[in-house]
């Protein structure tokens, strides 16, 4: 009896293991940004949780009055969140499906 129950219990642990898993893909998430050329891939999308925001100041400002500061930002491209692992990391940790 007792090596029936450890063979039930292998057996058990060994169809949990073989539940299909969900691959999560960038393509599929809400923050996926297409490319903007037409003509790249997708493989260059690039996610909107990861910006790089640049803030470039007027030197003229406290002169002039008039603030010509300008504000960028920047994505970076989903390949390098994936690798990441303080990002979304390969198990795609930060994933929304759309």
């Amino acid at each position: 009896m007792y090596w029936t129950f450890i063979n039930v219990f292998v057996f058990l642990g060994m169809a949990y293991s073989l539940k299909p898993t969900i691959t999560k893909f960038c393509v599929k998430c809400k923050h996926y940004i297409h490319p903007e050329n037409v003509y790249s891939s997708t493989a260059y999308g690039k996610c909107s949780l990861f910006n790089i925001t640049t803030i470039k100041l007027d030197d003229t400002y406290l002169v002039t009055g008039i603030d010509n500061s300008e504000v960028t930002v920047e994505y970076n491209y989903c390949s390098t969140a994936r690798t990441m692992s303080g990002m979304c990391g390969i198990d795609g940790k930060r994933y929304e499906q759309k």
